[in-house]
């Protein structure tokens, strides 16, 4: 029997990177939502990746990005860069625990003024 990923985890997975690529950018931007399809072998595996075929989407913003101290924070429970009555900083972590108990990993890549790109892979299937 198939495993799948929870609709309705996806779905909250989806909405909590949008919503904090909006974030990111105040002034207006682009977001890009984009699918995965990822073969990783023992060349890109670590020791916590599991080589083998997995299915995803990165969401990507042309926001302010983040600095190097930021990213290492950002799945961290209650961290955020948000005003106090702006944001919980759960979020990240939601999203980063889900993909997770999927058997997933989440990578970010950014960089200060050039936006943010989360990339969300599973060894799951969508459901749906």
């Amino acid at each position: 029997m198939e495993t799948v990923l929870d609709p309705g985890q996806v779905e909250q997975i989806i909405l909590n990177l949008v919503v904090n690529g909006l974030d990111a950018m105040p002034g207006g931007g682009r977001l890009e939502i984009g699918m995965l399809r990822q073969e990783l072998d023992e060349r890109s595996a670590t020791h916590e990746i599991v080589p083998g075929p997995y299915v995803g989407f990165e969401i990507r913003d042309t926001g302010i990005g983040m600095d190097e101290k930021t990213r290492a924070q950002v799945f961290e429970p209650f961290f955020t860069t948000k005003e106090a009555s702006k944001g919980t900083g759960l979020g990240l972590a939601i999203v980063y625990g889900i993909v997770k108990q999927n058997d997933g990993y989440v990578w970010v890549e950014s960089e200060l003024g050039r936006g943010t790109c989360f990339r969300c892979s599973s060894s799951r299937t969508s459901a749906g």
